[in-house]
């Protein structure tokens, strides 16, 4: 082997006391999704790691790096990693895991009839789906039932409303 066929990748060791060489960032994650904290540390062998979350030990999180598979907003906090050996003991820079929720707020129906037509009015947030709604309008003691179907075509919801009653017809 000749020289020119070594490369260097700036390996730095470091022999005592831990130190972090790479410190954990703060991660923002959708509820559901994966969220990694991590950090790197140096120092005369054997390494122990232990995370902590808003100050509190986390049992059974010994080692650099935790993951969270399945996100839920309880996983949100204030994240350390403390890194001890024979000579000493160091913490990592705090790492914030936020945790964004899912919000399903389903939509509200109020209908009125004006005439001989019947008026929709949503509010709230509209998700993709295929469901039926059904509710039913109470007139002259006789309610009919309205079913309306919620589809998605693109960045549009359309609406198709009728009534069982016509149905039957």
């Amino acid at each position: 082997m000749q020289l020119s066929e070594f490369q260097f990748y700036g390996v730095v060791w470091t022999n005592g006391a831990p130190v972090i060489a790479t410190q954990p960032s703060d991660y923002v994650v959708l509820e559901g999704g994966t969220a990694i904290l991590s950090a790197v540390a140096m120092g005369t062998l054997p390494l122990r790691y232990q995370w902590y979350k808003d100050g509190n030990i986390l049992p059974g999180e010994k080692e650099p790096r935790i993951t969270f598979p399945n996100s839920n907003p309880s996983d949100s906090g204030v994240y350390f990693l403390e890194v001890t050996n024979s000579l000493g003991t160091t913490a990592s820079y705090q790492a914030t895991l936020t945790v964004i929720p899912e919000v399903i707020e389903p939509p509200t129906l109020q209908c009125t009839m004006e005439g001989d037509l019947l008026v929709i009015d949503f509010s709230g947030a509209l998700y993709e789906s295929f469901d039926m709604v059904e509710w039913t309008l109470v007139e002259n003691a006789q309610p009919p039932v309205y079913k309306v179907e919620i589809q998605k075509s693109g960045e549009k919801y359309y609406l198709a409303a009728y009534s069982d009653a016509h149905n039957e017809k």
